[in-house]
């Protein structure tokens, strides 16, 4: 009599089975195979970059493919009437592809035309919201890409809710398709709701995030006093807040492959330079460059037309720190900005890293 009723129980229990994936696969909510295999986690640490349209980052790409998970192209910008402005680059996402590199293009709102409240007025109007991710649903289907990348900055502190329902419609949105969902963040080590990191709820976006990259560089910038572009222990901390704000297993840490140059003469806006340009600066006005231990950072001074310069940068040494921070906090990878700026001594600490 048990036994019977375990069986009539298994076949009640099998039919509503039956009828629930065929409701979800009629309704769309079910992934294919092949979806499903592009949400899955990925294997190992990843190993992000950001390229740009320069002959630099493409030659980068080109030359260092193989070391790469995923590659984010800078192709399209969000303007202020809510349409998105670039083209895809059918060179770098090929090459991508053909390399099993997953291709997530980055989408930044244009900080130079478009102000913060101009930016309020999209994310704050459904409208607009609705267009712009139609928009972003197309490029995804159109041009084969595994996933997408919003990078928007300069956000009104106030639009903290408009800029995490954004993210939760295009999560809802791109994961029907089975595609991954990314975003770029202020890096911060405790939440702010004020500021450059206040629109940023980090415990609010994290369910509609496949992955995030908290831009764990800038701590000194250009327009600031000159000091370490991403200083460990501040590294360490932004860390380890991003893990347990996300889950360390999505939080991809954002690393630098450039260096500033401060003219503390004369002030004004520091200027950036990729590693091997500021080598180059270096031994053009025969300064000799410094490793400090606290920051794990490489500085120098020079002279030049009798103002005094400072530099600080990043060598083939930060970025081992960077990687060894990654695997204190259990992260799931790093995302540099940008390729075309490293020099060729970053690709050998990147390839022996596991």
């Amino acid at each position: 009599m048990f036994n019977s009723g375990r069986a009539i129980f298994g076949l009640t229990f099998n039919a509503i089975l039956v009828v629930f994936f065929v409701v979800l696969l009629l309704s769309g909510g079910l992934l294919s195979a092949s979806q499903a295999a592009n949400l899955s986690p990925q294997k190992g640490p990843i190993r992000w970059a950001y390229y740009v349209n320069s002959a630099t980052s493409l030659e980068g790409l080109r030359t260092n493919v193989d070391n790469l998970t995923m590659v984010s192209p800078y192709f399209f910008v969000l303007r202020s009437d809510g349409t998105i402005s670039g083209n895809d680059q059918a060179e770098v996402t090929k090459l991508a592809h053909s390399h099993g590199v997953k291709v997530l293009p980055m989408l930044q709102n244009d900080q130079l035309a478009t102000s913060k409240e101009g930016l309020h007025n999209l994310l704050a109007d459904p409208n607009k919201v609705r267009q712009i991710i139609d928009e972003i649903e197309t490029q995804v289907l159109t041009y084969g890409y595994d996933g997408y990348h919003i990078d928007f900055e300069n956000v009104l502190a106030q639009d903290r809710p408009y800029l995490t329902q954004f993210m939760s419609n295009l999560y809802v949105r791109l994961h029907k398709q089975g595609k991954l969902v990314t975003m770029a963040v202020a890096a911060k080590y405790r939440d702010v709701t004020s500021s450059w990191g206040g629109s940023y709820d980090y415990a609010g976006l994290a369910p509609y995030l496949d992955y995030v990259v908290p831009m764990a560089y800038d701590y000194s910038y250009p327009g600031g006093r000159d000091g370490p572009v991403a200083p460990i222990n501040w590294v360490n901390s932004v860390a380890a807040y991003a893990g347990s704000q996300f889950g360390p297993g999505k939080v991809l840490l954002g690393v630098p492959f450039y260096g500033y140059d401060w003219n503390i003469s004369q002030g004004g806006l520091a200027r950036a330079h990729s590693y091997d340009n500021m080598l180059q600066l270096l031994q053009r006005f025969n300064a000799a460059a410094s490793f400090d231990e606290q920051t794990q950072e490489a500085w120098a001074d020079y002279t030049e037309n009798g103002s005094q310069h400072r530099v600080w940068f990043d060598t083939p040494r930060s970025l081992a720190a960077r990687l060894d921070v990654i695997k204190r906090n259990n992260l799931g990878g790093f995302a540099a900005w940008r390729l075309g700026q490293e020099g060729r001594d970053f690709w050998p600490v990147i390839s022996r890293w596991q």
